[in-house]
């Protein structure tokens, strides 16, 4: 997302030199984003801009798992993690 956002950013910018006119709208959603005003500051979006839900309106819970992985190398860990 970070290097779609730049790119996009630095584009916007590259035109608005040539054509002051010219503007670029980044729509973004996300199911679940813990620190929605932050990445909406770094984007630049005012804060009247911003929508972020509760997860108490969603129509369908969040479901939060958490899962370790008990291997001592990296090799161990990486077959661990493709396991279903």
């Amino acid at each position: 997302m970070e290097v779609v956002i730049s790119r996009m950013r630095y584009l916007s910018s590259q035109k608005k030199e040539r054509d002051e006119n010219s503007s670029l709208r980044i729509v973004g959603l996300g199911a679940s984003l813990a620190n929605a005003r932050e990445v909406a500051e770094w984007m630049g979006v005012p804060s009247k801009s911003i929508f972020n839900f509760s997860p108490k309106v969603r129509p369908t819970p969040l479901e939060i798992y958490f899962q370790s992985f008990d291997q001592n190398n990296f090799s161990s860990q990486l077959m661990a993690m493709a396991k279903p």
